[in-house]
């Protein structure tokens, strides 16, 4: 029938393409020279990498974390883009031009991401997770040979940590035989190290993941609602100074929506401050609204019209209601399309517009999102049902998700059959007028953040009642697993709406709040806690005590940990204003208060507050503080003797000690050691280290024992210049450590390298314990340690070893960069120290403007030295003996080595630095002594010769070739020139083989002195080929070192003999 043939006539003009609008296939118009700039950043990040003619095939890349430097080659890998603009000005499609290009490469990656205008800080790393999710999936394309060493380096490199990051990223389920969905947090639970150790996590996986997948571009829009975690994420990400594969990393986000005073513009600032020190660049790209002919030529486009003059008053018209906005625009377009105002005619094969009834039908649009309200109504009911439930998810959702929500009302119409088939069927016409798309087997994002806002703009998504009812629905429905993955947009909705207090509801924010804790979002795991509490019974505590000091605790801890201690102390008030709490019951808000003490520096506030604590507690382990030196003493001797009867694996037979009211004790124990030293109560710093080592022999293996076993190695150094014990000592705490695991290694390894493996075993078997540090402590988020580690093992160390200086400096400004960014102001000091010191040494005596003093371009002496730090004063004094020493003036150098003295001993105890000052003096009276005949250089020299030789006595091996040489000098001084020859060559060919250049260079240069002296005393007509040799030798060494100006002064030397 006619109606038949009707129906199917309407059904094929639907069908056509001609009729449509083309805007998938409009392409990017009026954004010509931002694409050229976005497209400049690309072609710089990768030219770096590889010449033009090697461009599609980049060869994987070994990123192991074993393999670790420094060194800062001036390429930069790295690329951030910023590009701002007005919602709907084309920020996401311009950085879309990068899309073919990236993918172009053969592992080439471009992945889209976005923030949520529904999460922000109640959903840390929102936009992160879903970056690396993005990778994860599409690198599960990649070949098998790819994919093998993707899973092999995660493994390697990542450890216990990808683990950890899974928590957040269940894809990477595949690439180790774990499920991350089932699993919680392992490792360190300590809350000043958790979002360090995450942002260390991010950082290796990126390097991993870059090594394969090159480039990398990475976008993350809409930024103006990063939490703070995330943007601290990214700027970890894009400053990784060890990552030097191509990364692009694209930020876009509205200009009218960020202010001087928020996370995203401090962020910006600090990338701005760091960029040259990271290596990466930043490029800012403002997008406007688009011209008048630019407008037109999207008309245009979208109807397939050459002629312009055509739709020119359209045009005009088009730009007068939407100003030029791209999205709006388009919106606009889709509406006339939509009311027939602008219509395809089949009979002419031409658009038909009427631009003066346009203008009056519209005259009143407002903005996009009216638009786009108009659109959402004109969809199925169904739809627009599901569209306003998924609109509360996010900005993206999962149809398994939207189907929990969608049961009710689908069972009711349609039965119960296959839901998912149905609520796809009810999505369908939202997609079809491109309100959503796929962006994933089961998930769909919207089309735009307008879109989204529209939804929840309509008068029943707006309201609380509404969301609340989907908070419940989905809490009630949804299976454990994917509650757990939607937690807090639940939690939220729920906290919404709610109008009255539940303990049901309170629980749910407890459950939020722990959440967010392991993940680091102390601010929002506070948040959680505070509306949980304020929905618990006025008189919870009274009927409920244990509820409400499981609620009170997690809030006084995020509270400290959130920086907000007034908060916190106001409801450790509420606590203790209730009666028959005992101590144990309290003592968990307590501990809170000693940790954010301790974090905030208030040293001395610290000890007070933990021995006041130890003492409610009821625990007796010290006199009286003023009597703290007496009894460390006592104590310490005691403790040598127990030691000295214990067997050196002791630690097999005892309990792994992990909650009891032993470990309780250390922790405050620790806090003490930590603060008393910081705080210059040596003795009761010292106490509190004897008492958990005895508390370790008594009861079991806690997480600090293994370091306090290597600093009491290290007291006992300082104090007995015991060697034996000492080694014992520092084994025991190695083996313990691998008892307890990575908790505190970082600490352990630092102090049993300084304290005690650098006096008792050759100096460089040592390097790698201290790199250890470094990776472990990352890992753990100990970033402390972790820097002390990287500062020591990849400048200070391998400099007063005589490494060759040229790769040290090359490393300083990478590893003082990091040091920086993780805000460790000591360790960041003593690079500056020693890289300084280096500059110095390298340069010639002409060029250095003041040799004999630590100052030049990297630090100013009189600012170093105002510091609070308390190693800086150390490293002022070890780094001048060197610049004096080998300043040539030996008389300068002696006359300082006596005015300094013992001073270097004070401000370093027991640290195996000592050793090499000590040296340094010594070398330095003796040079004097003998350039000027003073009694009291030799004397002073003398005694220090004495003083190492009891170190060599007492099995030091690290200062048998310091003997020899002072054995040789003091020779020379007494005439006994036989002996001198005879030590001055063993102590050369003993140096040799340490690889020690500074000191293989030193010691022929005191001998070649030695044989002038010689031949001035006696003249010898062959004692030029004598001097000859060591002085080229000495020449050789430091040229290989790399201090030109002994290069400069010896050569001088060497042709004016010759």
């Amino acid at each position: 029938g006619k109606s038949g043939a009707f129906s199917l006539a309407s059904k094929r003009l639907d069908e056509l393409t001609i009729n449509k609008l083309k805007i998938q296939s409009m392409g990017l118009i009026g954004r010509e020279k931002e694409s050229a700039v976005l497209q400049n950043c690309f072609e710089r990040m990768v030219s770096q990498t590889v010449t033009m003619n090697e461009r599609k095939s980049f060869e994987p890349r070994s990123s192991s974390e074993k393999q670790i430097s420094f060194s800062t080659q001036r390429n930069k890998f790295k690329e951030l883009v910023f590009i701002k603009g007005l919602s709907g000005v084309g920020k996401t499609e311009l950085s879309r031009v990068l899309k073919a290009q990236a993918e172009g490469f053969d592992n080439g990656m471009f992945v889209e991401s976005k923030f949520d205008l529904t999460s922000h800080e109640d959903q840390p790393y929102y936009g992160i997770a879903k970056a690396f999710s993005g990778i994860v999936r599409q690198a599960s394309n990649l070949s098998n040979d790819c994919l093998s060493t993707i899973r092999t380096r995660l493994v390697r490199d990542m450890g216990k940590e990808l683990r950890t990051i899974a928590y957040l990223i269940p894809e990477l389920d595949d690439f180790d035989d774990f499920s991350a969905s089932s699993m919680s947090l392992s490792g360190n639970n300590n809350i000043e190290h958790s979002h360090d150790r995450w942002k260390h996590a991010f950082r290796v996986l990126t390097r991993v993941l870059t090594s394969i997948l090159t480039p990398l571009v990475i976008v993350f829009d809409d930024l103006q609602w990063a939490d703070s975690l995330s943007l601290e994420v990214i700027q970890n990400l894009i400053s990784d100074v060890r990552n030097q594969n191509p990364l692009q990393i694209i930020g876009c986000y509205r200009s009218n929506e960020i202010y001087d005073a928020d996370e995203l513009s401090k962020t910006m600032t600090r990338l701005k401050e760091i960029q040259s020190k990271s290596l990466f660049n930043i490029t800012n790209i403002s997008l406007k609204e688009i011209e008048m002919d630019d407008v037109n030529k999207m008309v245009m486009a979208m109807l397939s019209i050459d002629d312009e003059a055509q739709t020119r008053e359209l045009s005009e018209l088009c730009f007068k209601r939407t100003l030029g906005n791209p999205f709006f625009l388009i919106e606009y377009m889709k509406m006339l399309h939509r009311e027939k105002l602008l219509s395809f005619s089949i009979g002419t094969m031409k658009w038909m517009f009427d631009v003066k009834k346009i203008e009056d039908a519209t005259n009143s649009t407002a903005n996009v999102v009216t638009l786009l309200q108009g659109r959402i109504q004109k969809l199925p009911d169904e739809t627009q049902f599901l569209l306003c439930n998924a609109a509360c998810l996010g900005s993206s959702f999962k149809v398994s998700t939207v189907c929990v929500l969608a049961k009710p009302e689908v069972e009711a119409e349609h039965g119960d059959d296959d839901i998912a088939k149905r609520v796809k069927s009810m999505l369908s016409p939202a997609e079809e007028a491109m309100l959503i798309e796929k962006s994933g087997p089961d998930t769909f994002r919207w089309a735009h953040d307008k879109v989204q806002e529209a939804v929840l703009s309509l008068e029943d998504t707006s309201s609380k009642g509404f969301q609340f009812e989907v908070g419940k629905t989905l809490l009630y429905g949804l299976p454990k697993k994917e509650l757990e993955e939607v937690l807090f947009e639940v939690t939220n909705l729920i906290n919404n709406g709610v109008s009255q207090g539940s303990r049901e509801f309170a629980q749910l924010n407890l459950r939020s709040a722990h959440k967010a804790r392991r993940l680091s979002a102390f601010r929002s795991a506070a948040r959680f806690a505070e509306r949980g509490i304020s929905m618990l019974p006025e008189d919870i505590f009274s009927s409920d005590r244990p509820v409400a000091l499981q609620f009170y605790t997690i809030g006084v801890q995020m509270e400290f940990a959130s920086g907000h201690s007034n908060k916190a102390e106001r409801y450790i008030d509420e606590v203790l204003s209730h009666d028959g709490f005992t101590t144990a019951e309290t003592l968990p808000i307590k501990i809170a208060k000693a940790r954010f003490l301790a974090t905030e520096h208030r040293f001395k506030e610290t000890v007070s507050y933990c021995l006041a604590l130890l003492k409610e507690m009821g625990y007796k382990w010290m006199w009286n503080r003023k009597l703290a030196p007496v009894q460390a003493i006592v104590k310490l001797e005691k403790t040598i003797k127990r030691i000295r009867a214990t067997e050196p694996d002791f630690y097999k037979s005892k309990k792994r000690l992990r909650k009891s009211g032993h470990t309780v004790v250390v922790s405050l124990l620790a806090r003490i050691l930590y603060a008393a030293y910081h705080n210059g109560e040596v003795f009761l710093n010292i106490l509190a280290n004897l008492e958990i080592v005895n508390m370790t022999l008594d009861h079991g293996i806690m997480d600090y024992s293994a370091t306090s076993f290597a600093s009491l190695a290290g007291a006992v150094m300082f104090v007995k210049q015991d060697y034996q014990l000492t080694a014992k000592l520092g084994d025991m705490a190695q083996a313990m450590q691998e008892k307890i695991g990575r908790v505190n290694a970082a600490e352990m390894l630092c102090v049993v390298t300084q304290f005690c493996q650098l006096w008792v075993k050759p100096q460089d078997l040592s390097l790698g314990s201290v790199t250890d540090a470094y990776v472990i402590g990352m890992q753990m988020g100990e970033t402390e340690y972790a820097t002390w580690g990287m500062a020591i093992g990849f400048v200070g160390l391998p400099f007063l070893l005589g490494k060759p200086m040229k790769p040290i400096i090359e490393s300083c400004n990478g590893v003082l960069t990091q040091a920086e960014e993780l805000e460790q102001h000591a360790p960041a000091d003593f690079v500056q120290g020693y890289w300084q010191a280096m500059l110095l040494l390298q340069v010639s005596g002409i060029e250095a403007e003041s040799p004999l003093q630590l100052e030049g371009s990297v630090l100013k002496r009189s600012e170093y030295l105002d510091t609070t730090s308390f190693t800086n004063g150390a490293t002022v004094t070890l780094a001048e003996g060197f610049l004096y020493l080998f300043s040539g003036d030996y008389e300068a150098a002696a006359k300082r080595a006596l005015k300094v003295g013992e001073v270097f001993t004070k401000q370093t105890p027991g640290a195996f630095y000592y050793q090499i000052e000590r040296f340094n003096r010594a070398v330095a009276l003796y040079a004097g002594a003998r350039q000027t005949g003073k009694r009291q250089f030799r004397k002073a020299a003398n005694k220090l010769r004495k003083a190492i030789r009891k170190w060599v006595d007492a099995g030091n091996p690290n200062a048998v070739p310091y003997n020899l040489l002072l054995t040789a000098e003091q020779a020379a001084l007494d005439h006994h020139h036989e002996v001198a020859k005879e030590n001055y060559q063993k102590a050369i060919v003993f140096v040799g083989r340490s690889g020690h250049l500074h000191h293989a260079a030193l010691f022929n240069e005191r001998f070649a002195d030695y044989l002038l002296l010689l031949h001035h005393r006696s003249p010898n007509d062959n004692f030029l080929d004598d001097v000859q040799y060591p002085l080229k030798e000495a020449i050789r060494f430091y040229g290989d070192w790399g201090a030109a100006g002994k290069v400069e002064a010896l050569t001088k030397q060497l042709d004016s003999l010759f």
